[in-house]
């Protein structure tokens, strides 16, 4: 359920349990909690944080804004643990994360090096390359602890040059399109 209004959403029947406020400058996820918001450590009512109910008492319950790290994620099988779903989201940097657009048109080279350096100052891993059709228009510096991770055929990489990370020696490509399915280091696992 979504609410335009911070005046819906006082107005709102706490049996809706969660709801989205949309009005500008107070976007977010509120989700009915019972307890004492009437003072201390809890409340009071701020109208930012913690919204009383219009019909409800603060010693009842309010309700409270979701930050990110309230918000959990569990995947769906047996063995996994319950964990922020902000850390979830960090799993994977993505070079939409920087910028890229991926349309065959615009230059993606800077958002490919500032995502390839991210994940490099972070002790390395990889970085996803989701479905486009991207430009790279300039060397990238790459790193063996790096691995670029691409959709296969749907993610085509028009590769001007590339110099993979000097400890590797391996050369590089010059006017090359690829199709990215895992490359790391200097080992392309690319149809090209």
């Amino acid at each position: 359920m979504a609410v335009a209004s911070l005046t819906a959403l006082k107005a709102l029947s706490t049996t809706e349990g969660a709801t989205v406020l949309t009005e500008a400058g107070r976007q977010g996820l509120f989700i009915w909690t019972e307890g004492d918001y009437s003072g201390p450590p809890k409340g009071p009512a701020d109208d930012i944080n913690i919204v009383k109910q219009d019909d409800t008492a603060l010693t009842v319950g309010a309700w409270v804004r979701q930050q990110a790290d309230a918000i959990s994620f569990k995947l769906d099988a047996i063995g996994s643990t319950r964990r922020p779903t902000s850390t979830k989201l960090g799993d994977v940097v993505s070079v939409y994360d920087f910028g890229a657009i991926g349309d065959g048109e615009e230059d993606d080279t800077a958002a490919f090096q500032a995502a390839i350096d991210a994940v490099n100052a972070r002790g390395g891993g990889s970085v996803y390359i989701p479905r486009g059709d991207y430009r790279i228009s300039d060397t990238l510096r790459l790193y063996s602890n790096i691995e670029l991770v691409g959709a296969g055929s749907a993610s085509v990489i028009h590769w001007i040059k590339i110099y993979p990370d000097s400890d590797t020696r391996k050369g590089f490509i010059k006017g090359a399109a690829c199709r990215v399915r895992r490359w790391k280091g200097s080992s392309c696992g690319t149809s090209c």
